[in-house]
C-alpha cells in the first residue's frame, strides 16, 4: 500500500434533481416577491386599528383637558363673583368654543349650578361633561365638580351629572351612559 487511502473525488454532471432544485428555488423568490404585500398587507390589518385607536385617545384627551380646565376656573369665577360663567370667555382660559374635534358648550341649570359639554364632532369620539356644584351659602360655599365621559361614542352630548347629597360628603354622580374620570 504505497497511495493514500481517500478515494478520489469527481465532479459528476448535473442531474434532472439538482435543475429541479434550481427552479423551486427561483420559483421561491418569484412567490417570495408576491408574498411581501401579502404579509405587509396582513401586519397593516393588525396595526391599523391600534392606531387609528390611539388617535382618537389623543383627540378626546384635549376634550378631557378642556372640560377638567373649565370646571377649575368656574369655581375660582364663582369664587370671584358669587356665581357661575354662563359662557367660555369670561373664564379667561384662551379655551376655543369650537376645535377642529370637540364643541364646547356651558349651561347654568335651573338649580344654579354649571354643566360644561365637549361635544364630538367626530362619530368615532366620545363625549365628555364636566358638572361644578357649590354647596353651601356664603362664607361656607364648597365647590364640588366632577368629570365624566360617554361610554360610547356620539354626535350628542351626554347628559349632565347631578349632585348627591345623601351622603355626609356631597358627591358627583355621573348619569346613566357615562363613567366617572375623576
Amino acid at each position: 500500500m504505497t497511495g493514500d487511502s481517500t478515494p478520489e473525488l469527481t465532479p459528476s454532471p448535473p442531474s434532472g434533481n439538482n435543475t429541479t432544485k434550481i427552479l423551486l428555488i427561483v420559483g421561491g423568490v418569484g412567490c417570495g416577491c408576491l408574498g411581501l404585500p401579502i404579509v405587509l398587507g396582513i401586519i397593516a390589518a393588525i396595526v391599523l386599528p391600534s392606531f387609528l385607536n390611539q388617535a382618537n385617545i389623543t383627540r378626546q384627551s384635549e376634550a378631557r383637558i378642556n372640560i377638567d380646565a373649565l370646571n377649575r376656573a368656574q369655581q375660582e369665577y364663582f369664587l370671584e363673583t358669587g356665581a357661575f360663567a354662563d359662557a367660555i370667555e369670561p373664564l379667561d382660559l384662551g379655551i376655543q368654543p369650537e376645535t377642529e374635534n370637540y364643541r364646547y358648550e356651558i349651561t347654568l341649570q335651573s338649580d344654579g349650578n354649571v354643566t360644561t359639554f365637549a361635544i364630538p364632532k367626530l362619530d368615532t369620539l366620545t363625549g365628555f361633561v364636566g358638572g361644578v356644584f357649590a354647596v353651601g351659602s356664603g362664607p361656607d360655599t364648597r365647590m364640588v365638580s366632577g368629570l365624566c365621559e360617554a361610554d360610547e361614542p356620539a354626535l350628542e352630548p351626554p347628559p349632565p351629572p347631578s349632585l348627591n347629597t345623601a351622603s355626609e360628603t356631597p358627591v358627583v354622580e355621573c348619569a346613566p351612559g357615562t363613567s366617572p374620570l375623576f
